[in-house]
């Protein structure tokens, strides 16, 4: 593990690099960066694709979760095509009680929106693991049903909350350390 510094003003801002942790992050689409993204392009007024392999949960790491993602040009408050949703975007997960299924079966598909984040592109969720053992990701546009839309996304986690820090990159954790205090994620050993 390795914890480099940087000094703002009177903030300091850490990050330690754990090699194990990115196991623990679900980053499988890490090949899709702001500068590499995943394009979703369409005339459907609900235009979708299921973008990831069926990736297993953990058990071990209760059941709270983030889902985080970045898109452009923006999220739509709402599943669905209308004026206000035209070219932007939904993500979902597709949640299945077996493993070893295809990436587009579910028991239970959950909608993420603008209306419903916690952060821009950041949502908070609840699994219950022990029912549902894998999941996918499933990415939407709307178009008016004529004419071409698209959306950019990137940067993909769903990152268990033992393992989640605001300011989240990649496999990295975030500390801020400040005059009067020091916020940092927590880290468990095994």
């Amino acid at each position: 593990m390795s914890i480099n510094f940087q000094k703002t003003g009177n903030i300091i801002n850490a990050s330690f690099d754990d090699p194990d942790a990115h196991n623990l992050l679900y980053d499988s689409l890490k090949q899709y960066t702001q500068s590499n993204p995943y394009v979703l392009t369409g005339t459907s007024t609900d235009v979708i694709q299921v973008i990831t392999n069926k990736i297993t949960l953990p058990t071990n790491l209760g059941n709270t979760f983030y889902l985080m993602a970045k898109v452009s040009p923006a999220w739509s408050p709402s599943h669905g095509h209308s004026t206000t949703n035209d070219g932007k975007a939904t993500i979902w997960y597709y949640l299945s009680k077996t493993t070893g299924t295809s990436a587009s079966s579910f028991d239970s598909a959950v909608c993420y929106h603008s209306n419903n984040w916690i952060a821009p592109g950041v949502w908070k969720t609840t699994i219950d693991v022990s029912t549902y053992k894998e999941f996918s990701i499933r990415i939407n546009t709307y178009s008016d049903g004529t004419k071409s839309v698209t959306c950019k996304f990137w940067d993909f986690k769903m990152i268990p909350a033992p393992y989640f820090a605001k300011g989240f990159i990649s496999n990295q954790s975030a500390i801020n350390i400040k005059p009067s205090s020091i916020v940092s994620p927590s880290i468990n050993e095994y």
